[in-house]
């Protein structure tokens, strides 16, 4: 089930919104997905679909960075973005039009960064961050964080003390 809610800086939802985004897409799916792909290899032709023009570069170095990260990370597609899987969902690249795109991930804590859109706490254990992208660099840019480790972390199951 695809879930959506509106971004308002004074909800009681958790959702603290820093961007122009209106609709946050959340996680869950319905429909079909497409197989996992392995780590290494040509980028999938679902790729130049969703992300056509200078955002094949931005999924590019997104998708390097992600995989470098474990033999185990699985890539799926939907019709609206790609999700990064291991026990669980972990991180996603959605585009938003033709020259954004949205970086997601899952993290055990909240973490601040002025490149944040949105930052969305569903539970104790779980803080969704989004940062909205226009190029390869502003992802490099994301990637200098160092928010990955958690994130796979998060999606293995293995909170680290």
């Amino acid at each position: 089930m695809m879930r959506t809610t509106t971004a308002c800086p004074d909800s009681s939802t958790g959702i603290r919104s820093r961007g122009p985004l209106a609709v946050v897409l959340l996680r869950g799916y319905r429909g079909r997905m497409t197989p996992p792909h392995a780590s290494g290899g040509a980028h999938p032709r679902e790729a130049e679909a969703l992300f056509p023009g200078p955002l094949g570069d931005v999924y590019s170095v997104f998708r390097t960075a992600v995989l470098a990260l474990g033999d185990d990370i699985d890539e799926q597609f939907t019709k609206t973005q790609v999700a990064y899987r291991l026990s669980r969902q972990f991180a996603w690249l959605s585009p938003v039009s033709g020259r954004r795109a949205l970086i997601t991930v899952d993290l055990w804590e909240e973490r601040e960064s002025p490149m944040l859109t949105n930052v969305i706490r569903f539970r104790d254990d779980k803080v969704t961050h989004q940062i909205e992208v226009r190029t390869a660099d502003e992802v490099k840019m994301f990637l200098e964080l160092r928010w990955f480790p958690e994130a796979v972390s998060w999606g293995r199951k293995t909170r680290k003390s």
